[in-house]
């Protein structure tokens, strides 16, 4: 007996120039089609057999559309197979399968006065540092933790406001696992401002490939209009000083992050792409300031990344940046045949930040506390801040974001966004949801562009 299938409620689709996109929003799946695919999926908006077809249609192009979940049979629910992988996925959580790195921020203090900056919008400004005590106490649950779990591979990130005002204890760290858990291998990272850096500690983080994330926000006058010094000085020429000495001892950052605000949206331009040529650069993720308004239309917005973009690959510099998350999830991501994957690695219970006095919380920048150091094991509960956050974020599973075009690429966008913004109830994030979904047309139309000129 033929089943009777149907057009899926989640099929949409997007004309770009004389082609289609069309996708599935719980799934993606993405294909660029002509217009008679387009008319095949349309014959399904009333549900039919294929032998009710007045004309004959390739058994291929049915069994791709129904594979992608395209057409589906009547009765068959997509959002209860969502659900179903979220459960299965969920144990994983709770079982403690998922985590694989510790953030510890070692440092509530900052040098800077960023007036955009992402941490002290959720947390005071405090002069907090953390203590070895709690440090040890961190490293060494995880470990075992993780270990219990079989990890071999394991990352700690030294990460939240400068991490580097606590150097000696970044050093103490990287030493006591190395070799206490030198059976372990431990990737670590940081994320810093750059400005305290010396060449003795970068001496440090080159023995130990400790990869070094940190941003530039655009040529002189750009950066200097956002990433100031609390005397208000700008902090260009320290951080362009600091990446050439970490060039000269061969040991390059190949990429910065650059935060478009309203301050320095106007400054951004081919000056940032002929410094990062100069540096050695190999990317630059740039996103737009994604807590604090920006009084300017997304079209204008989207155009002018688009334009830096292309200023960027045309000198061989890759163009990256969390705008760009959606599009990649759908055009990359599987979520029927791959890992479960989200809008960040925080919502997939991959990672657990560790704050100064030992509190937990599921992202760096988050302001909703997830438990203590004291109780760690309690987070795998069920019934944890841990495991009701992660499950409530998943793609699919956010409320507000039901039949959003690009509702399972983009989950609900970051994390401390909806936090910041009360999970949808400011402007900030009804004006990042559709600017996520403009942008993802935008890229979806250069693809399609660049792969059938």
């Amino acid at each position: 007996m033929q089943p009777v299938l149907q057009k899926s409620t989640f099929v949409r689709y997007h004309k770009i120039d004389n082609s289609f996109v069309v996708y599935h929003s719980l799934f993606a799946k993405p294909l660029f089609v002509n217009k008679d695919v387009i008319k095949i999926i349309e014959l399904f908006e009333t549900p039919k057999c294929i032998s009710e077809l007045q004309f004959h249609i390739d058994k291929k192009i049915i069994e791709t559309l129904r594979e992608r979940l395209f057409l589906v049979e009547v009765g068959f629910s997509e959002r209860t197979l969502l659900n179903n992988i979220h459960d299965a996925y969920i144990e994983q959580v709770a079982m403690g399968k998922t985590l694989i790195q510790l953030g510890l921020a070692v440092s509530d203090s900052c040098n800077l006065a960023c007036p955009h900056c992402i941490h002290f919008k959720q947390h005071k400004r405090e002069n907090s540092l953390m203590s070895w005590e709690i440090a040890k106490q961190a490293i060494d649950t995880f470990m075992n933790f993780t270990g219990n779990q079989g990890k071999a591979n394991v990352k700690i990130h030294f990460g939240r406001a400068e991490p580097l005002l606590n150097w000696k204890l970044i050093e103490k760290v990287i030493s006591y696992c190395t070799s206490k858990y030198r059976h372990i291998k431990t990737a670590f990272s940081i994320n810093t401002n750059l400005i305290l850096l010396t060449k003795d500690q970068a001496l440090v983080l080159r023995k130990y490939n400790v990869v070094i994330g940190t941003s530039l926000d655009g040529g002189k006058k750009a950066n200097d209009s956002n990433r100031i010094l609390p005397s208000g000085s700008g902090t260009y020429d320290i951080i362009v000083r600091n990446l050439r000495m970490l060039r000269d001892i061969n040991y390059p950052v190949t990429s910065v992050n650059a935060t478009i605000t309203e301050a320095n949206f106007d400054l951004l331009d081919d000056d940032m792409v002929m410094a990062a040529k100069e540096l050695g650069l190999k990317e630059i993720s740039f996103d737009i300031d994604s807590i604090n308004d920006i009084h300017l239309q997304n079209d204008i917005i989207i155009n002018k990344f688009f334009d830096f973009k292309k200023k960027c690959q045309k000198n061989g510099i890759k163009a990256g940046g969390i705008w760009m998350t959606p599009y990649l999830n759908m055009i990359n991501r599987d979520i029927l045949n791959d890992e479960l994957y989200s809008f960040c690695k925080s919502i997939r219970g991959t990672s657990i930040t560790v704050s100064p006095n030992g509190d937990l919380f599921i992202c760096p920048h988050s302001k909703i506390k997830m438990g203590h150091m004291k109780s760690f094991c309690e987070l795998f509960d069920k019934k944890s801040s841990f495991i009701r956050v992660i499950s409530s974020r998943l793609p699919g599973r956010n409320v507000i974001c039901h039949d959003c075009e690009i509702e399972g690429q983009c989950a609900g966008q970051c994390q401390a966004t909806c936090e910041f913004t009360d999970y949808g109830l400011k402007a900030k994030y009804n004006s990042m949801c559709q600017f996520y979904i403009k942008a993802t047309k935008e890229l979806l139309a250069d693809k399609l562009r660049a792969e059938f000129q």
